[in-house]
Protein backbone atom coordinates (compact mmCIF):
# COMPACT_ATOMS: atom_id res chain seq x y z
CA UNK A 1 0.00 0.00 0.00
CA UNK A 2 1.32 3.15 -0.92
CA UNK A 3 2.18 6.03 2.25
CA UNK A 4 -0.12 8.30 0.72
CA UNK A 5 -3.23 5.99 0.50
CA UNK A 6 -2.28 5.36 4.21
CA UNK A 7 -2.71 8.89 5.25
CA UNK A 8 -6.09 9.07 3.31
CA UNK A 9 -7.34 6.16 5.03
CA UNK A 10 -6.35 7.29 8.35
CA UNK A 11 -8.19 10.48 7.39
CA UNK A 12 -11.69 8.47 6.71
CA UNK A 13 -11.69 6.15 9.67
CA UNK A 14 -10.98 9.05 12.36
CA UNK A 15 -14.23 10.75 10.75
CA UNK A 16 -15.86 6.96 10.54
CA UNK A 17 -14.77 6.52 14.44
CA UNK A 18 -17.10 8.85 15.60
CA UNK A 19 -20.23 7.46 14.79
CA UNK A 20 -22.35 5.80 16.64
CA UNK A 21 -23.00 2.29 16.27
CA UNK A 22 -19.92 0.65 15.34
CA UNK A 23 -19.44 -2.52 16.89
CA UNK A 24 -17.02 -3.23 19.11
CA UNK A 25 -15.08 -5.18 16.58
CA UNK A 26 -14.73 -2.75 14.29
CA UNK A 27 -13.92 0.21 16.63
CA UNK A 28 -11.07 -2.15 18.10
CA UNK A 29 -9.70 -2.64 14.57
CA UNK A 30 -9.89 1.03 13.70
CA UNK A 31 -8.21 1.48 17.05
CA UNK A 32 -5.29 -1.29 15.68
CA UNK A 33 -5.03 0.18 12.23
CA UNK A 34 -4.98 3.94 13.85
CA UNK A 35 -2.27 2.60 16.19
CA UNK A 36 -0.11 0.15 13.89
CA UNK A 37 0.21 3.69 11.32
CA UNK A 38 1.32 5.93 13.33
CA UNK A 39 4.47 6.08 12.67
CA UNK A 40 3.73 6.14 9.19
CA UNK A 41 1.22 9.56 9.46
CA UNK A 42 4.74 11.12 11.89
CA UNK A 43 7.01 9.70 8.67
CA UNK A 44 5.04 11.72 6.26
CA UNK A 45 4.19 14.71 8.04
CA UNK A 46 8.26 14.74 9.42
CA UNK A 47 9.38 14.53 5.53
CA UNK A 48 6.75 16.85 4.25
CA UNK A 49 7.78 19.22 6.46
CA UNK A 50 11.16 19.41 6.20
CA UNK A 51 10.14 19.71 2.03
CA UNK A 52 8.40 23.21 3.21
CA UNK A 53 10.97 24.20 4.97
CA UNK A 54 13.62 23.75 2.55
CA UNK A 55 11.66 24.76 -0.58
CA UNK A 56 9.14 27.31 1.05
CA UNK A 57 9.62 31.15 0.28
CA UNK A 58 10.95 32.63 3.47
CA UNK A 59 10.10 35.62 5.70
CA UNK A 60 12.50 38.37 6.91
CA UNK A 61 12.60 35.82 9.93
CA UNK A 62 13.42 32.53 8.51
CA UNK A 63 9.87 31.48 8.67
CA UNK A 64 8.16 29.82 5.85
CA UNK A 65 5.21 32.02 4.69
CA UNK A 66 2.12 30.98 5.02
CA UNK A 67 -1.07 32.85 3.83
CA UNK A 68 -4.67 32.10 2.00
CA UNK A 69 -4.25 28.38 3.27
CA UNK A 70 -1.13 27.42 1.23
CA UNK A 71 2.88 27.79 1.70
CA UNK A 72 4.16 30.70 -0.91
CA UNK A 73 7.15 29.11 -3.03
CA UNK A 74 9.06 30.22 -6.19
CA UNK A 75 7.69 28.19 -9.34
CA UNK A 76 11.00 26.50 -9.25
CA UNK A 77 10.61 25.32 -6.01
CA UNK A 78 6.98 24.43 -6.55
CA UNK A 79 8.02 22.30 -8.96
CA UNK A 80 10.25 20.00 -7.23
CA UNK A 81 8.67 20.32 -3.63
CA UNK A 82 5.99 18.52 -5.69
CA UNK A 83 7.94 16.56 -7.41
CA UNK A 84 9.58 15.10 -4.30
CA UNK A 85 6.31 15.00 -2.32
CA UNK A 86 4.79 12.38 -4.88
CA UNK A 87 7.83 10.36 -4.67
CA UNK A 88 6.91 10.33 -0.67
CA UNK A 89 3.44 9.45 -1.37
CA UNK A 90 4.47 6.49 -3.51
CA UNK A 91 6.69 4.88 -0.90
CA UNK A 92 5.05 1.27 -0.21
CA UNK A 93 4.13 0.99 3.19
CA UNK A 94 3.41 -2.79 4.50
CA UNK A 95 -0.34 -3.21 6.03
CA UNK A 96 -1.16 -7.00 8.30
CA UNK A 97 -4.17 -8.79 6.35
CA UNK A 98 -5.17 -8.75 10.19
CA UNK A 99 -6.08 -4.97 9.82
CA UNK A 100 -8.15 -4.91 7.09
CA UNK A 101 -11.66 -4.99 7.14
CA UNK A 102 -14.44 -7.62 5.80
CA UNK A 103 -17.78 -6.44 4.32
CA UNK A 104 -19.77 -7.08 6.96
CA UNK A 105 -17.44 -5.08 9.48
CA UNK A 106 -17.68 -1.83 7.60
CA UNK A 107 -21.68 -2.89 6.09
CA UNK A 108 -23.58 -0.70 8.64
CA UNK A 109 -21.79 2.72 7.84
CA UNK A 110 -22.52 5.32 4.70
CA UNK A 111 -19.66 5.72 3.02
CA UNK A 112 -19.06 7.85 0.08
CA UNK A 113 -17.39 6.76 -3.01
CA UNK A 114 -14.17 8.89 -2.20
CA UNK A 115 -14.17 7.45 1.54
CA UNK A 116 -14.62 3.89 -0.33
CA UNK A 117 -11.62 4.56 -2.77
CA UNK A 118 -9.70 5.93 0.27
CA UNK A 119 -10.21 2.65 2.05
CA UNK A 120 -10.49 0.09 -1.13
CA UNK A 121 -6.83 -1.96 -0.02
CA UNK A 122 -7.76 -2.22 3.69
CA UNK A 123 -10.90 -4.49 2.52
CA UNK A 124 -10.87 -8.00 1.98
CA UNK A 125 -12.95 -9.36 -0.69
Amino acid sequence: MKLIDVINARRVIINKASVKGISFGTSFKFMKFMKATDDDQKFYEEKRNELIEKFATKDENGTPIYEDDRYSFTDENFKEVNKQLVELSETEVEISESLKFTEQELDKMEFTIEEVAAIYDLIKE
